[in-house]
């Protein structure tokens, strides 16, 4: 049987990856309550005499896999949390 070759095209900006709005849900969820407790975050906004949460402060990671990728969302801190929805697995 002969191997099948798949060829990743870039977009402009480089790789883009998608999240389910279950996702989007699930961290803005985490989000919120983790910024109750983050000391990080909560010097931010004090700092920038804001409410707001920091943009800066949280990042998203994506980890592939051979079913579907696995997406957390991350807080400058160190904390992170796994959000992804396997339902579209």
């Amino acid at each position: 049987m002969k191997s099948e070759e798949f060829e990743l095209t870039p977009t402009p900006i480089g790789r883009t990856f998608q999240i389910t709005e279950v996702e989007v849900q699930t961290a803005e969820k985490w989000i919120e309550k983790h910024a109750d407790t983050c000391e990080r975050i909560k010097k931010s906004q004090k700092d920038n005499d804001r409410v707001a949460i920091p943009v800066s402060a949280i990042s998203y990671k994506f980890t592939g896999t051979s079913v579907g990728s696995l997406v957390s969302v991350c807080c400058k801190c160190g904390e992170e949390y796994d959000i992804t929805d396997v339902s579209c697995w």
